[in-house]
């Protein structure tokens, strides 16, 4: 009988990596609490729109949601997971106060059609960056149960908080729109909150011999090297040159010739470091 062998738990998450989580959980919690959900064709009936309206203005959504994953996929590349978030942010903040600055057609259609731009630009970002994220801190075994945990949150938040819009509505129509704008706010708040990652260029530059690596990503940065005690980046930013091949988080077997701590057995060489 085959003995089943159960897989080693993953070690704690650093607390940078923590802190980027929670981050990531108020992120994904406010900017997809739309208040206006449960009410919005009833509140645009009372607006004066017709069905054939409503429903033609829902087409539109859904096809220009599709239309925007491309353009946003290739904005997100541009500029970074964490500034897409923020600009979807701010187009969610403005999508939502749409309604109640124009309780009309053009300004439900252009409610709606932010609202799909807003949510194109996180739809990937956000899952890219909370993966990045937790891969620079050496914690992407976590990326799953972060994400899970997200969305879990995300929809208990909506249980909570939906039934609350009928009472509400009673003491201002426009209060879910205007709500959902403020949550949308707080997304915001939270995605400049995110730490920025490394540039996906920047690993490579500061991989060549010779030179400090200030904003590579690795799992030793900010920790010492276990066989030299000195390794604060990559490469080295002791001796300039790849870290040894005993260094945890290092993708290369061995060092550049001038690294003082590149011997096959571990120990320590003195020739070849200048800056020993």
């Amino acid at each position: 009988m085959p003995i089943l062998r159960s897989t080693p738990p993953a070690p704690l998450p650093s607390p940078a990596a923590r802190r980027l989580i929670r981050l990531n959980n108020g992120f994904q919690l406010l900017f997809n609490l739309l208040w206006w959900m449960p009410v919005f064709y009833a509140y645009q009936r009372d607006a004066g729109l017709s069905d054939d309206q409503i429903f033609g203005i829902q087409s539109i959504y859904y096809i220009a949601f599709c239309l925007f994953e491309i353009p946003t996929g290739v904005v997100a590349d541009r500029i970074g997971a964490r500034n897409c978030l923020s600009a979807g942010a701010v187009v969610m903040t403005a999508a939502n106060l749409a309604p109640v600055l124009s309780p009309s057609y053009p300004g439900f259609l252009v409610h709606f059609l932010a609202i799909a731009a807003g949510r194109s630009l996180t739809s990937g970002a956000a899952s890219a960056y909370l993966y990045d994220g937790l891969r620079a801190e050496g914690a992407q075994a976590h990326y799953l149960r972060a994400e899970g945990t997200a969305r879990a949150l995300g929809l208990a938040a909506k249980v909570v908080c939906w039934p609350l819009v009928g009472p509400l509505m009673m003491l201002a129509p426009q209060t879910p729109y205007v709500l959902s704008a403020a949550s949308a706010a707080g997304s915001l708040g939270c995605a400049l909150a995110l730490p920025r990652l490394a540039a996906p260029g920047a690993g490579r530059s500061a991989r060549l011999p010779g030179r400090v690596a200030t904003g590579a990503s690795c799992a030793t940065r900010g920790r010492p090297c276990a066989p030299c005690g000195r390794h604060r980046g990559w490469p080295c930013s002791w001796c300039r040159a790849w870290p040894c091949s005993r260094c945890p988080g290092s993708a290369r077997s061995t060092c550049s010739s001038r690294c003082s701590w590149n011997t096959a057995s571990g120990r320590a060489r003195t020739a070849g470091c200048s800056r020993r």
